[in-house]
């Protein structure tokens, strides 16, 4: 997670609103990474005692590098908006608010329409992602961040977006081995390689229409009034409310950063001492508020 924050920020300030182009995301990488490191060892983390972070610091630029390489400018499309939060407040018995952040909302210069994008870094990149037209996640986006947009007024109602575009890129460093005129990666002696390798990135668009935007809606209807029993439950009772329990599946778990203090847990151990030592508390609203200070 903290990997892929870091390329999505990278992104961001590379996809800068309007034509031009922000830093190259290499190095903006370069510079967040050790942000968080150096933001990490006043908790006593050590960079160079986890391999796979360590690793990190070199196959980030290593991608931004190759996804420049393999994209340039971008220079068919138009940024309207990069990585911005956005907040919108849901009619509702009880009212709620529902947050979340847009990775970039663009113009595809040569057709004139309008796509938002997911960026999404990934082990693989998946031939046919069918989950893609179900996701939850880029669903919420399509719903409450499109209504974010009509009413902050980036976009007139009578804009209508085209889809969804999830840019997908392959957490992998680029093949060194050298290429002939097809990209086709080549053995020492000139000859074509049998072994190629797996793709760095792609782009696959997903149509959604207002009917999507619906569903969304009044399932997020329905889950609410659990949600916000389960929150005042939890308030009373702590974790031990009847309402909160694990969903503990090969899902779930692998590669969640709650593991350790959660295996302590199930084992009725001291799991909030290892909490207080090896987590610091996250505000999740915390970007929402800092935009919202520097637009006041």
């Amino acid at each position: 997670m903290r990997f892929g924050s870091l390329i999505h920020a990278a992104l961001a300030a590379y996809y800068v609103p309007g034509d031009r182009r922000g830093p190259h995301p290499a190095r903006t990488f370069k510079k967040l990474y050790q942000q968080d490191a150096d933001a990490a060892g006043e908790f006593g983390y050590r960079v160079d005692e986890d391999e796979v972070w360590a690793d990190a610091a070199v196959l980030g630029p290593a991608m931004m590098e190759n996804y420049i390489d393999h994209y340039g400018r971008d220079s068919d499309w138009q940024v309207l908006v990069t990585e911005h939060p956005f907040s919108i407040r849901v009619r509702h018995d009880i009212p709620f608010i529902y947050t979340g952040v847009l990775d970039l909302v663009a113009r595809h210069k040569p057709t004139n329409k309008l796509w938002m994008w997911d960026h999404k870094s990934t082990a693989g990149i998946e031939r046919d992602p069918r989950w893609l037209l179900l996701d939850e996640q880029a669903g919420a986006y399509w719903t409450f961040g499109l209504e974010w947009l009509y009413r902050q007024g980036f976009l007139k109602r009578n804009q209508k977006l085209a889809g969804l575009m999830f840019n997908f890129l392959r957490k992998a460093p680029p093949d060194e081995r050298p290429r002939n005129s097809a990209g086709l990666s080549l053995n020492q002696d000139g000859s074509v390689s049998m072994k190629q390798p797996a793709p760095y990135f792609d782009r696959k668009m997903v149509f959604r229409d207002e009917d999507d935007r619906a569903s969304v809606y009044d399932r997020v209807q329905r889950q609410w009034p659990q949600i916000h029993a389960a929150y005042q439950s939890a308030k009373t009772f702590g974790v031990d409310s009847d309402l909160i329990y694990k969903n503990a599946t090969k899902w779930t778990c692998q590669g969640c950063g709650m593991f350790d203090i959660c295996e302590m847990h199930e084992m009725k151990k001291d799991w909030e001492e290892l909490m207080e030592a090896t987590t610091q508390v996250w505000d999740p609203y915390a970007e929402h508020e800092i935009r919202g200070a520097e637009q006041r």
